[in-house]
Order: structure tokens, then C-alpha cells, then sequence
């Protein structure tokens, strides 16, 4: 049965994700703010992407059933990256409102 974890864990944990994100020793404010705007310009051009699959897949699916094919693909794919870089902003925000700022 696993115990509840402590908030000194619990920030001992986000600093070492923030840690892993970033490549830096210490996850400061800096490094996760860093983290936060790349992960939402990726997750921007993931949702554009997202929404340039949806038109290719309806536009394309009387069509030719391949090219509709590849629309669903870069669908799939650009969700799984959104949903990626959607964690990585959770992450790095929670690591902004731990950490003191100088």
C-alpha cells in the first residue's frame, strides 16, 4: 500500500521533473519559465497542425480514402504532442508558483 507523499517530497519531486525538463541543476524560475514558453509554442503549432489534419481528413475523405488516411495520421500525432507540451505547462507552472522569486 503506498503512502501519501509530503509536500517536501512533493517539491523534491517537481524540482527534479523541472531538473529533467530543463538540463540545469537547480529548476529555478528562470529555467521553468523557459520551459512553459517553448512548451506553448509547441503547443500551438500542435493545435495548428491538429486543425490542418481535421481540414485535409474532411476535406479529402470523399476523395481518396489515403489522403484522408494521412489527415487522421497527423491528427493522432499532433494531439499526442499537444497533450506532451500541455503536461510540460502544468509542470513548469506548478515549478513557478514553488519556487521564490529574486
Amino acid at each position: 500500500m503506498e503512502s501519501p507523499l509530503t509536500e517536501h517530497e512533493r517539491q523534491v519531486l517537481l524540482e527534479l521533473e523541472m531538473s529533467l525538463l530543463t538540463g540545469s541543476r537547480n529548476g529555478d524560475a528562470v529555467s521553468a519559465r523557459r520551459v512553459l514558453l517553448q512548451a506553448r509554442r509547441f503547443a500551438l503549432w500542435s493545435l495548428f497542425a491538429l486543425v490542418l489534419g481535421a481540414a485535409l481528413l474532411t476535406s479529402a475523405f470523399t476523395e481518396s480514402l489515403v489522403i484522408a488516411g494521412v489527415g487522421l495520421a497527423i491528427m493522432i500525432a499532433s494531439s499526442l504532442t499537444l497533450a506532451h507540451h500541455v503536461q510540460s505547462m502544468i509542470q513548469a507552472s506548478r515549478m513557478m508558483k514553488c519556487t521564490p522569486r529574486k
